[in-house]
């Protein structure tokens, strides 16, 4: 039985900081926050990385140094898909606000 509950570690004030870059300053300074964002991640959320990093190296049997670049990967592309989604989530709630 998977052990992921769908609980974000996130917390609501760091995606508002994500929509405020997004809204004032655009696309690039919210990718160069997601750097840091992700090497915090990486460095320090052993629950979900050891999972993760379990899963590339025994079960698909990269190197471990494959098997960590994938892991950071992982995160970073997590969160380009949370930037990409931010601006289409905005936009909708505009247009059913009115």
């Amino acid at each position: 039985m998977p052990s992921w509950q769908g609980k974000s570690r996130g917390i609501p004030l760091g995606y508002r900081i994500f929509v405020s870059i997004l809204r004032h300053f655009g696309v690039l300074p919210a990718y160069l926050l997601l750097r840091l964002v992700v090497l915090y991640y990486f460095l320090f959320s052993f629950k979900s990385s050891k999972l993760i990093f379990h899963y590339f190296h025994k079960k698909l049997h990269y190197s471990r140094m494959q098997s960590l670049g994938l892991l950071y990967k992982n995160y970073y592309r997590l969160g380009q898909t949370i930037i990409i989604s931010s601006p289409i989530i905005l936009m909708v709630k505009k247009t059913c606000a009115g």
